[in-house]
């Protein structure tokens, strides 16, 4: 099924090319959940990483991102993909790291195809140095509501826990462990319960969920609370909702 590797270090420079690529792959797919609470009809594509979702996803795409855009992005994927090909992993991460090296690669495909279907010029390799937009949020012009309507639910989710474990995978994160407590704690403020809504659910005084919420966001390693509800959804501890 799928080759069983030992962990090995990734250099840095390859590590940065990896996290960016997933950053793209967990902004679109947290988009389209969103979408979904929207009321979007789920479309035919079950897995949004095989070569006939992507050929449709890259067409709506084009619609909104200029040529050079969809080269540098190009670039990236496929470099990355290629990185992928020949990275050591747990074996407990195969599955993830299949899906998001055959997105990589198919997407790499698909827009190399519609660029030269429309005859726009390709960047090649000296777009990896380029300035692409590191910011995992997709640029907000893009349609995801119709993105979201050529897959499932389902297949958007497991995306983007795919990209959440391949990112953490080789950004050296091995996750955030919490007790009961703090997941309790997380789900509220994920909910958008107040302070006050916390304590009484919860049991505490005010003064104590602020204490308690100071000591989560430091097990978690973020500052507030913005990073760390965005933390807590790449890695799957809450549901995607948060920007």
């Amino acid at each position: 099924m799928f080759q069983e590797m030992e962990p090995a270090p990734w250099p840095l420079p390859d590590r940065r090319l990896l996290e960016l690529a997933c950053g793209r792959i967990l902004g679109a797919s947290r988009s389209m959940s969103r979408a979904y609470d929207f009321d979007v009809a789920p479309g035919p594509h079950r897995e949004p990483w095989t070569m006939a979702y992507l050929r449709e996803a890259v067409a709506l795409y084009a619609e909104a991102l200029p040529a050079s855009y969809q080269s540098d992005i190009e670039s990236l994927f496929r470099h990355c993909a290629e990185l992928m090909g020949q990275g050591k992993i747990p074996a407990e991460l195969a599955e993830d790291w299949a899906i998001i090296r055959q997105y990589l690669a198919n997407a790499a495909d698909s827009i190399s195809e519609r660029l030269a279907a429309t005859g726009s010029p390709h960047s090649g390799e000296a777009s990896l140095h380029a300035d692409i937009d590191t910011n995992d949020e997709p640029p907000p012009v893009v349609r995801f509501d119709r993105l979201a309507a050529l897959t499932t639910p389902s297949g958007a989710q497991r995306l983007h826990a795919a990209a959440s474990a391949v990112q953490s995978h080789v950004a050296g994160d091995p996750g955030v462990e919490l007790d009961a407590a703090q997941r309790s704690l997380l789900e509220g403020v994920s909910a958008g319960l107040t302070v006050s809504e916390l304590a009484t659910q919860l049991g505490y005084s005010r003064r104590s969920i602020f204490r308690e919420l100071s000591r989560l966001w430091d097990t978690m390693g973020v500052p507030d609370r913005a990073q760390g509800l965005r933390k807590a959804e790449a890695q799957g501890l809450v549901e995607g909702r948060h920007g």
